[in-house]
């Protein structure tokens, strides 16, 4: 992230790392999170939406240009500087992408995340984003979330079919424009280079807005009832936490091959390591579990002294794999926390 020099990316200014600690020193961006301002203002008019989605997007084509995945677009990681212009920040799910080469990693937050990834699929990489982003267009025009429930299985369902309610205020300009962003078919959902060609039909209000530190100020609403009310409508739909298959934060390989494997062993599994710091695990057959799941572990060095457990699902009923992954990773961060503890 310190080498993303972008009006819309938050800039890092320096890395101090200590034996105890990492000190990021970061560009202050006074105006809070994207997330907040909607709360206060309930949907934005379409002008305004469309004004930060560029800005929203302008940054996420430049992480691409960059090789960079984001893979956790949402408004809580999107600040607003003292003219409402948009920094893009937390990296920390961020990837990055190859040429000819697929990522495979559930991460993200559930009500962001597009169909290829709840199911396990292989994903390129732009596309999930641009899923993301169309999320939060959505969320920018209607004061709500498109896919949205207290039960995880139900939220996925609704993700897969891609069905959402089309508010009646919106123009046909942004409805053609969601429905091509919320595309469940990666292959056909509309791409970076499409989002910003002459040819895209942008609300006439912001054909015009080139300049990327213009800035269209709202007044906020004088009615405190109806601001608390507006603040209130959007956080009744919370977003989820950050959904993520990994566990971070071992000092040592050692430590991490303890770990899994005490942990493997507990939970009823096989394993076999192979080169390059690779797990692939499967139940233990001799057990006669009901259902049978597989697991590929990779283990990357991070900078800093800290290694990354990448864990992702192999094959297996998605639901249940991803309950299992779940708990894997849960039992693993607790025997990583008490042997934090204890040395």
């Amino acid at each position: 992230m310190s080498g993303l020099r972008h009006p819309h990316v938050i800039y890092v200014h320096e890395l101090i790392d200590t034996p105890t600690t990492v000190f990021i020193v970061m560009e202050y961006v006074e105006g809070g999170e994207l997330f907040d301002y909607i709360s206060q203002n309930s949907r934005l008019s379409e002008p305004e939406a469309i004004r930060l989605m560029r800005q929203v997007l302008s940054a996420v084509d430049f992480c691409h240009s960059k090789m960079i995945c984001h893979r956790d677009i949402k408004p809580e990681n999107i600040l607003l500087d003292g003219n409402l212009n948009v920094k893009l920040g937390d990296f920390g799910l961020c990837n990055s992408m190859r040429y000819g080469e697929c990522l495979r990693t559930p991460c993200g937050s559930p009500n962001y995340a597009s169909p290829e990834v709840i199911c396990g699929k292989s994903y390129s990489g732009p596309e999930i984003d641009i899923w993301s982003c169309g999320i939060i267009l959505y969320v920018l025009l209607c004061g709500c979330l498109p896919f949205d429930d207290d039960e995880m299985s139900i939220l996925f369902v609704k993700i897969k079919l891609g069905k959402y309610h089309e508010p009646s205020h919106l123009s046909n300009d942004a409805r053609a424009l969601l429905q091509r962003m919320l595309d469940v078919n990666p292959v056909t959902r509309i791409t970076m280079r499409e989002l910003f060609s002459p040819a895209l039909t942008f609300h006439p209000a912001v054909r015009s807005v080139t300049d990327e530190h213009e800035s269209i100020r709202l007044e906020k609403p004088q009615d405190d009832d109806l601001e608390a009310a507006s603040a209130v409508a959007l956080k009744c739909s919370r977003f989820k936490p950050r959904w993520s298959m990994g566990v971070a934060g071992f000092k040592s390989e050692f430590q991490c091959v303890n770990l899994l494997t005490d942990t493997l062993r507990e939970l009823g599994y096989k394993w076999r390591f192979a080169p390059g710091f690779k797990v692939y695990c499967r139940r233990d057959p001799s057990r006669k579990q009901r259902m049978q799941f597989q697991f590929t572990m990779q283990l990357y060095k991070m900078k800093y002294m800290c290694y990354l457990l990448d864990i992702q699902m192999k094959t297996g009923p998605i639901m249940p794999v991803l309950h299992e992954g779940i708990r894997l990773v849960e039992t693993l961060k607790r025997k990583l926390k008490l042997s934090t503890l204890l040395n």
